[in-house]
């Protein structure tokens, strides 16, 4: 090994420490790790955190409100909404769900007479706030058999 490749070395980790020093100056006062500032470390493990959280809350109140509205009683953890023209069934919006508790009268000749009635639920995507007809298939209750 020649002077002139050990002058070249040292030449390029001098370069080396001051492109180092530079990326240092833009994260002052924080500890690295890796090359990375542990401020942006920290972000995006609690974005994560937060994000799951979320998700986690979301899921846990679908599953409550969905259990509660198929036994037939009113959904806790979402808050009603009114749908113009639909006064029998309940709207309920919840954290990124919505159920919708149907409740139909019919008195044609066709169909015997009586109350019809079921559950719609939706997560995230599907959600449509103007409903007018359900889409899950309505049972009728044996109560109101006339």
């Amino acid at each position: 090994m020649t002077i002139f490749d050990k002058i070249r070395e040292y030449n390029i980790a001098i370069k080396r420490t001051k492109e180092y020093n530079i990326y240092e100056q833009k994260c002052k006062k924080f500890i690295y790790k890796g090359g990375v500032c542990l401020k942006k470390r920290k972000f995006r493990k609690i974005v994560c955190i937060l994000l799951a959280v979320l998700i986690g809350t979301s899921l846990l109140s679908f599953a409550i409100d969905s259990w509660l509205a198929e036994s037939g009683k009113t959904p806790i953890l979402s808050i009603p909404y009114a749908v113009e023209g639909d006064e029998e069934s309940s709207h309920y919006l919840g954290l990124g769900y919505q159920i919708t508790v149907w409740k139909r009268y019919s008195k044609g000749r066709d169909v015997t007479p009586g109350i019809f009635t079921g559950v719609e639920k939706k997560y995230l995507f599907g959600i449509n706030l103007e409903q007018e007809h359900p889409s899950v298939p309505l049972t009728q209750q044996k109560d109101s058999v006339s």
